[in-house]
Parts: structure tokens; C-alpha cells; sequence
């Protein structure tokens, strides 16, 4: 073969080595979520933001949903995410008691905060100027954090002042919602969610703080009717967290987009989408007089916030400070901004 012939060869099989990589399939992540695959939730927020997130990568990015808890539980995902078994997860924060003692605030009760979106904003200034906040999440790259709707009381008799809650035993998760229950007169149970249809069923309890998605997923209007909203019980916090190494790794489209959805505008979008869309659940369940829904009125509401509210904040300050994980500072600050009492 003379030299031309060699250059030749050799230049043809650069084309094919630039043309293979022009032609490269869009790099495909794995997302686990633990909510069923067509979940209202799912449907209008997950799913959406995937399409988004694709869209924006300009067919770098292919990004396939494990719903419904097919590649790990949801109490796994944070290490999942971690451990590489999924590259992305959407995770509830409220599954890892004392992972972020500072973070664990959100989650308190009477916060003046009337919807998943201002509470969301606030979160996220909040994780951008105070380090401590987002140090414990450092194992993992957290593409948006943002927070449940509010919890309503669902009842299996109706709850329309504060004596009609008192006795009542109220399914809660662990957390600073056991002390607001007891100072409120009620009787909280811990138990999972899966036992709750049950329990009322059975009258075991008689009642449980749920998001409108989670009392017309699992029907729990069938065996408790009657839903107070305005109630004091608070949001939970999201987080959607990818492995730190796999985004490093990703080409810049593909970053890019991930980031654009993230951040503080895709926390609101999914606050809105995920979170706040869930309230038009109640509308089909009132027209077929499913439920009965009640919303206390302000004055009301302040009675249930003087009797728990700032005690359950005090507490939560207390047990903060004395697990010795915090400094004082950070919980002073995150604590005030929460309540309306400091500013950034």
C-alpha cells in the first residue's frame, strides 16, 4: 500500500469513528420513584418533568421511570442514588429522621405558610445561604428540593373545632407532629401508611393527617369521610437527587438541562405541578358526596397554633440543640426565617 492509499484508509476511518459519535444515542438515566406509575402526582408532576428535562437536553438525555418502587423501596433511594443501583431518585425527606436535624424544621407545624410554593421558596434561600442546611445532602448532586401540600385532618366523624379533635386517635409519621397532637388532646399512632385503611376500617384510629392524593389514592374517604383543612399539621419536604459522579460525567446539554429544571425555578414548578395540582382531587370527591370537607376558619386556626404551635417549635429548638449536631446560630436562623420571625 503506497502513502496515499495509507492516508486514505486512515482518513476514512476517521469519518467513521466522527460520524459514529455524531450518531451516539442520548445517554440513559434510570429514575426511581416510589409512587405508583399512574398516580395523580405522577402523571401531572414526574412524568412532566422528565418530558421537560428530555426536551431540553436536545436528545442527549433519555431518562426511563421505575415507579411504583420496581428499583428500590423508597426507604432505600437515598443510598440507592448513592450506590449507583439508580442514577436519579425523587425522595421524601421524612424517611430519614435525624439524616438533617436543621431540614427536619420544614416539617413543622403551623408555619405561616398557606401553599407548597411559598414555603418552597423560602426552603430554597434558605438551603443557598445557610451551608449547614445542605451539607448532610453532600453524597448525593440534589437537582430540586421543594415540599409536599399541606396536610389535612381526615376523620372519621367531623372535626370542626378544637374540643372535636381531643381523644381522637390520629394516625402521624414520627416527628415533631407527635408532641403537636398531644398538646392538641389527641392521641397520635405511628404506623405505616399501608395499615391505615385498616386501622380506620377497624376503628382502631379514628383518624390521620393526609395530602388530598394520598385520601383519594388509598380511598381512605371510604372509611373516613369528613376532612378539616386550614389544619396546622404542615408540609414534607422532596428532594430530587441524582449520583454526584454519574452528573459529573454527563455531556454539558445534558447537565444544562438536569440544572434548568432544578434549582429554585424547577422546585416551584414541581410545588405547583406535584404538589399544589393534588387539591383538585377534592373537587370529584365533594361532587359524589365522598367527603365532607370543612376548612376552619382563621380564628379557629389560631386557637389549635396558641395551644402547640410555638410549644412544638420550642420543642423541636430544644431536642436540636441538644443532640449537639447543630450550632445554635444555624438553628436560630433557619428556625426564625421559618416562623416569620427573622429575615435573611
Amino acid at each position: 500500500m503506497n502513502r496515499f492509499h495509507r492516508y486514505a484508509v486512515l482518513f476514512a476511518a476517521a469519518l467513521c469513528v466522527c460520524a459514529g459519535a455524531a450518531h451516539a444515542g442520548p445517554t440513559t438515566l434510570k429514575f426511581s420513584l416510589q409512587n405508583p406509575e399512574n398516580s395523580f402526582s405522577t402523571n401531572n408532576g414526574i412524568k412532566k418533568w422528565i418530558e421537560k428535562v428530555e426536551q431540553d437536553s436536545n436528545g442527549t438525555l433519555s431518562i426511563d421511570l421505575y415507579a411504583g418502587e420496581t428499583l428500590c423501596k423508597g426507604a432505600q433511594s437515598w443510598s440507592a442514588v448513592r450506590n449507583n443501583i439508580t442514577d436519579i431518585a425523587w425522595i421524601p425527606m421524612g424517611m430519614y429522621a435525624g439524616m438533617n436535624p436543621l431540614a427536619e424544621a420544614i416539617f413543622l407545624p403551623s408555619l405561616p405558610f398557606s401553599d407548597p410554593m411559598t414555603i418552597t421558596r423560602t426552603a430554597n434561600e434558605l438551603f443557598e445561604k445557610v451551608p449547614a442546611l445542605s451539607r448532610p445532602y453532600s453524597a448525593n448532586r440534589i437537582i430540586a428540593i421543594y415540599t409536599s401540600d399541606s396536610n389535612n385532618l381526615v376523620t372519621s366523624r367531623p372535626v370542626r373545632k378544637l374540643e372535636d379533635l381531643r381523644g381522637l386517635k390520629i394516625r402521624t409519621t414520627a416527628g415533631p407532629f407527635v408532641p403537636m397532637l398531644e398538646a392538641l388532646g389527641a392521641v397520635p399512632v405511628v404506623m405505616g401508611n399501608a395499615e391505615v385503611y385498616d386501622a380506620l376500617s377497624k376503628k382502631t384510629i379514628d383518624g390521620v393527617l393526609a395530602s388530598w392524593e394520598t385520601i383519594d389514592g388509598s380511598r381512605f374517604y371510604e372509611v373516613a369521610p369528613y376532612v378539616t383543612t386550614n389544619s396546622p399539621f404542615g408540609f414534607s419536604l422532596f428532594t430530587i437527587a441524582m449520583n454526584r459522579k454519574k452528573f459529573d460525567r454527563l455531556p454539558a446539554e445534558a447537565r444544562n438541562a438536569l440544572l434548568k429544571n432544578g434549582g429554585m425555578d424547577g422546585a416551584l414548578w414541581l410545588a405547583e405541578n406535584f404538589s399544589l395540582a393534588t387539591r383538585k382531587l377534592a373537587e370529584p370527591l365533594q361532587a359524589k358526596g365522598a367527603v365532607t370537607v370543612y376548612e376552619l376558619p382563621a380564628e379557629e386556626r389560631a386557637r389549635w397554633d396558641g395551644v402547640a404551635g410555638r410549644m412544638t417549635w420550642e420543642r423541636w429548638m430544644k431536642d436540636t440543640l441538644e443532640s449537639g449536631k447543630v450550632a445554635r446560630e444555624d438553628a436560630e436562623t433557619v428556625l426564625g426565617v421559618l416562623t416569620g420571625e427573622k429575615t435573611l
